[in-house]
């Protein structure tokens, strides 16, 4: 058994549960009102429990170009998560 998520954890699974497609690193750390390394470590005890998957997000910025940026989505034992707890 996992142990229980920590308040930032679930509340970082319950925003991709919500949100119900991929969002920008940026987005989720923006959920926590926390400094980025803190948002980042909360990430990856999510990922490391298998509630979370990382992604490539594909970038169309008109001056930068086009490119990728990580993000994260929910994943089938996040979304149990969330509906179990």
């Amino acid at each position: 058994m996992q142990p229980p998520l920590k308040e930032p954890q679930f509340k970082i699974l319950k925003f991709l549960f919500d949100r119900g497609q991929p969002a920008r690193c940026e987005e989720v750390f923006q959920q926590l009102a926390a400094p980025k390394s803190e948002a980042e470590y909360h990430c990856d005890v999510l990922r490391e429990q298998r509630l979370i998957d990382s992604v490539a997000m594909p970038v169309h910025m008109k001056y930068v170009g086009e490119g990728d940026i990580s993000g994260f989505q929910i994943n089938e034992k996040g979304r149990k998560h969330i509906m179990e707890t």
